[in-house]
Order: C-alpha cells, then structure tokens, then sequence
C-alpha cells in the first residue's frame, strides 16, 4: 500500500475549497426557456459552498 507525498496531503483542503468557492453560485435559463418554451424547461440550479 501506498500513501500519497505529504505535499499533496496537505493541500488537498485547500484545493477542495478552492473548488467549492469557484462551482458556488447559481444557473438560471428562464429568458431561453421563456422565449423557446416548447424547446426547454426552465431549470434554476444553485451550488452553495459548506463548511464541514
């Protein structure tokens, strides 16, 4: 078995909350789904960075 190098452990958390704060926000196509109803439904998707 083997471990991963100690530089790699210790930045792991900070890439993840990196990541986190980077996909935070939200994602709305109401004016395409407004304009193009037959087309596309109107989808309102929000992605909140946690703390654990």
């Amino acid at each position: 078995m083997t471990s991963s190098p100690a530089h790699i452990c210790e930045t792991t958390p900070n890439n993840l909350v990196t990541l986190a704060r980077w996909m935070a926000g939200d994602f709305s196509n109401y004016q395409q789904a407004f304009e193009n109803s037959k087309d596309y439904a109107h989808i309102h998707v929000f992605f909140s960075a946690i703390t654990l």
